[in-house]
């Protein structure tokens, strides 16, 4: 018995990431592909076909690209927070890639604009997307022990944290 649930262990262990990731490699032509794709991510629709598409590919420069774009589109495109949270509601994977790419790399302006977003321009049918958001931008606040040096956080965006 106790050879059959250390069976079943491994296995879990195993096929569990290669089913999140698809089972699938990023071959070199796909990752040629993925990072000059990054460049046409002007909407979510179109981040979302990528992510379909190349999301197994999702590391390095190409990875950087994400956060780049997605960030851009939460600061300078909020008015689009209706399709992400449609997409995202639909793709629970799908969202914690967005999530995910609201990351160090981004620019303390570019995460302080999209925390004032998500805490200050949120309607009621995005309250779950907007609270992930702000979340995720906090954990990267705290993870800067002394963020208000930076001169981009204030003392009450690093309160909202607390």
């Amino acid at each position: 018995m106790y050879k059959s649930i250390s069976f079943i262990i491994v296995c879990l262990v195993v096929l569990v990431p290669c089913a999140y990731a698809g089972g699938l490699t990023c071959t070199n032509e796909e990752a040629m592909k993925a990072e000059s794709n990054t460049d046409t991510l002007k909407n979510w629709k179109r981040v979302y076909s990528s992510f379909k598409r190349y999301g197994h590919c999702d590391d390095g420069a190409i990875s950087e690209g994400y956060s780049d774009k997605i960030c851009i589109l939460l600061s300078d495109n909020w008015n689009s927070i209706d399709m992400l949270n449609k997409l995202t509601s639909n793709d629970k994977v799908f969202r914690s890639f967005i999530i995910k790419h609201i990351d160090a790399t981004v620019p303390a302006a570019r995460l302080k604009i999209i925390l004032e977003n998500a805490e200050e321009h949120c309607q009621s049918a995005n309250k779950k997307l907007c609270k992930s958001i702000s979340e995720r931008i906090c954990k990267l606040i705290k993870a800067e022990p002394d963020v208000t040096k930076m001169g981009v956080f204030e003392k009450k965006d690093v309160e909202l944290c607390k």
